[in-house]
């Protein structure tokens, strides 16, 4: 439903519960109700932080990401509920306009004002709450399928979160896109209006426009509705996340379960660091078994029978079988000068090339090979960005 102007003053529902605070004068008119503007600035703190971490943190900075994420998620929730129930300013109706009319705006053949959003406001609100909500979406699947964590996990696959992770950035992108150009709108309507319409989403209150104004429609807002419909949805999806979030991801197992796995740690783990299976592929594997009597420089020669076990396990979980971010990106990246060697995978040097020399020596990592000083899931395989911790002594 859209409301053309009328040679009327502009005049504003009030209700006990529409009320964003009492007007300072009769120059003033309240418009955004206090849900509505602590929506709106909370977002803006959750979506800083997302951007943040998501295009210049570490990946040790995951977690934040991911506890901001969830807090866009359940922002546009709200928002969802009520832009259809909350009050004339925040419904969807009063900021949905056709083409023609945005671009009439943005032309500036549409100069009227408006109390709540107009034309090309609502377009980009409606632009920047659907990047959000998409953004929310391929995050969910890129955390999945290339993190391997989350209700996704055991379903999607690492090519589909990889995928996924490159229209996440470009999302992320757009909505700072949209940002940008909601700011510069603002900017240009504050100025052409001669009103601080920042201040607004912090008092709620509008300078009382002249005559000739576009007026809210009489609507009130349905708060208890709201209220339910926003529990009910923030509980379903609370206990989708608690069913799901735990489970094993897919691409992965456990080799606790292995029959092998004990022989495999007391014949290999012995000696040096236990490298995970899924760190070099079939082939490799089968090479370095081969050549355990000249095994980087030593005669770490087996029995025949345990020799066979051990190389049955390594093949049946190389890298080739998995499907975790690690075993993905080592493959067919080794060097072939030294097939046997993770330390000489170009992948896995690109990732660590920001370690010093000294700090791989350090007491606490002693050599590029020791996987385990760093990343706390390496026993299971994982390689999880987010469970990387430098030791203090290897940092610089």
């Amino acid at each position: 439903m859209f409301v053309a102007p009328r040679r009327s003053q502009a005049r504003q529902v009030r209700t006990p519960s529409d009320q964003p605070s009492a007007p300072s004068s009769d120059t003033e008119v309240p418009v955004w109700d206090l849900p509505t503007r602590l929506f709106h600035w909370a977002l803006v703190l959750a979506v800083s932080v997302t951007l943040g971490t998501g295009l210049f943190g570490m990946p040790q900075r995951l977690n934040l990401h991911l506890l901001a994420g969830g807090s866009v998620a359940v922002l546009l929730v709200f928002r969802l509920i009520w832009g259809l129930v909350g009050p004339a300013a925040s419904r969807f109706s009063t900021a949905l306009a056709s083409p023609r009319r945005v671009l009439d705006r943005l032309r500036r053949a549409d100069t009227a004002t408006y109390l709540g959003h107009n034309p090309l406001a609502g377009a980009v609100l409606f632009g920047l709450l659907g990047l959000l909500g998409l953004l929310v979406v391929t995050g969910l699947v890129s955390l999945g399928g290339e993190e391997q964590r989350g209700p996704l996990a055991a379903s999607l696959s690492w090519t589909t979160g990889r995928r996924a992770h490159g229209l996440h950035e470009l999302l992320a992108w757009g909505v700072i896109g949209a940002v940008v150009l909601h700011l510069g709108g603002m900017l240009i309507e504050s100025l052409h209006l001669r009103e601080n319409l920042p201040a607004a989403m912090v008092t709620g209150l509008r300078r009382r426009p002249d005559a000739g104004a576009v007026e809210l429609p009489a609507l009130r807002p349905r708060r208890t509705l709201g209220a339910v419909a926003f529990v009910a949805l923030v509980l379903l999806g609370g206990a989708w996340l608690a069913s799901t979030w735990g489970t094993a991801p897919s691409g992965w197992s456990s080799l606790d379960e292995h029959p092998d796995q004990a022989l495999f740690e007391a014949e290999c783990g012995s000696c040096h660091t236990l490298y995970h299976p899924s760190l070099l592929a079939a082939d490799e594997w089968t090479l370095v078994m081969q050549t355990l009597d000249e095994h980087f420089g030593e005669d770490a020669s087996l029995m025949p029978e345990p020799a066979e076990r051990i190389t049955a396990l390594l093949i049946e979980h190389g890298n080739g079988t998995w499907d975790t971010e690690a075993a993905n990106e080592l493959r067919g990246q080794q060097d072939p000068a030294e097939p046997m060697a993770v330390t000489s995978n170009r992948w896995w040097a690109e990732h660590h090339r920001d370690l010093e020399e000294a700090a791989l020596a350090s007491p606490d990592v002693r050599s590029p090979g020791n996987c385990e000083a760093c990343h706390l899931d390496a026993v299971q395989g994982r390689f999880g960005g987010h469970r990387i911790d430098v030791p203090r002594s290897a940092q610089p």
